[in-house]
């Protein structure tokens, strides 16, 4: 909704209808006007696209539709990649990493121990 304009919003959502008009469908649709004005008017077209999406994916029939893409990459809004679930993988890795970091210093002192140990001394050591 920050990219698109709300003509822009509109002109896909009576595209998405069309499609699904020309589908055969056996399932009961919610009702959906062509077009929506006044206020807040992006969000109930954007609401109305998801609510037609959402109850044909509720009954399997997404595959139906055609394949929707771009006729240029430059019209589409650009991933922020750090955001969102990306984020939350990035520190989970960074976890793991300080969590391997630690695992191996630990292992490399008892490495050190356990070479310095002599044969006699290994029953002090246990001890």
């Amino acid at each position: 909704m920050e990219f698109y304009t709300p003509e822009d919003i509109s002109v896909a959502k009576v595209r998405l209808m069309d499609d699904i008009r020309s589908l055969t469908l056996t399932i009961k649709l919610p009702h959906v006007p062509q077009r929506r004005d006044g206020d807040h008017r992006l969000v109930r077209e954007v609401d109305d696209i998801m609510l037609l999406l959402s109850r044909l994916d509720e009954h399997k029939l997404l595959d139906e539709l055609p394949r929707y893409v771009s006729s240029s990459p430059d019209n589409m809004p650009s991933v922020r990649l750090y955001e969102g679930e990306f984020n939350g993988l990035m520190n989970m890795l960074k976890r793991m990493d300080n969590t391997i970091s630690q695992m191996g210093s630990k292992l490399a002192a008892i490495a050190r121990d356990v070479r310095d140990c002599r044969p006699g001394q290994m029953n002090s050591f246990l001890a």
